[in-house]
């Protein structure tokens, strides 16, 4: 597996609350910036990122920010292949059994933690 850097990596942290409620539990969430694919047709490289949001709940990893259609591969930390998910509505969803997975988008990888 290629090894690609990133130009960026924010860790988001939210939770709802209103005046006479309990505040919700933080939901947490990472945007990379990676490699936008962009085929242009003219043979010339566009250097252009998009941003990717990553997040993983309950064994659930899931990326947005994706184009529909775009295949995502999930690897084990030892390179080993889990499987695969197509993006729809922007998104793709998978389930896992680790504690740390990589995904592939592209010839972008990122290494999600599984809470």
């Amino acid at each position: 597996m290629a090894q690609h850097y990133l130009s960026a990596a924010y860790n988001i942290s939210v939770y709802a609350t209103a005046d006479g409620y309990k505040a919700s539990d933080k939901a947490e969430a990472t945007l990379y910036w990676i490699n936008a694919n962009l085929d242009t047709g003219t043979n010339i490289n566009m250097v252009k990122t998009r941003g990717v949001v990553a997040s993983a709940h309950d064994g659930i990893v899931t990326l947005s920010g994706l184009d529909n259609g775009e295949v995502v591969k999930f690897y084990a930390t030892d390179g080993k292949y889990l499987g695969s998910s197509v993006a729809a509505n922007g998104a793709a969803s998978f389930a896992v059994n680790e504690l740390l997975v990589i995904a592939k988008v592209g010839k972008d990888s990122i290494k999600i933690a599984v809470k």
